[in-house]
C-alpha cells in the first residue's frame, strides 16, 4: 500500500492550523524547523511535517511547566 504525500504551499499550510500566519510558516522554514522541498519559486511543506512540529511543540510545552 502506498502512502501519499501530501504537499502545501505556505498559503496552504498556514490555513491548515488557526493561529499560523504565512509569516510564521516562513520564518518556520527559514529558521529549519520544518523541512521543504523547492519547486521553482514555490516552498513546498509535507503536510505531516506541520502535524509533527505542533505535536513536538506542545510536548516541549507541558514538558516546560511540569
Amino acid at each position: 500500500m502506498n502512502k501519499q504525500i501530501k504537499l502545501l504551499t505556505i498559503r496552504q499550510a498556514a490555513r491548515l492550523i488557526d493561529g499560523f500566519t504565512e509569516y510564521q510558516i516562513r520564518r518556520l522554514v527559514k529558521n529549519g524547523a520544518l523541512p521543504y522541498l523547492k519547486s521553482g519559486n514555490r516552498v513546498l511543506i509535507e503536510e505531516q511535517a506541520i502535524f509533527d512540529y505542533i505535536s513536538n511543540s506542545q510536548n516541549m510545552e507541558v514538558n516546560a511547566y511540569e
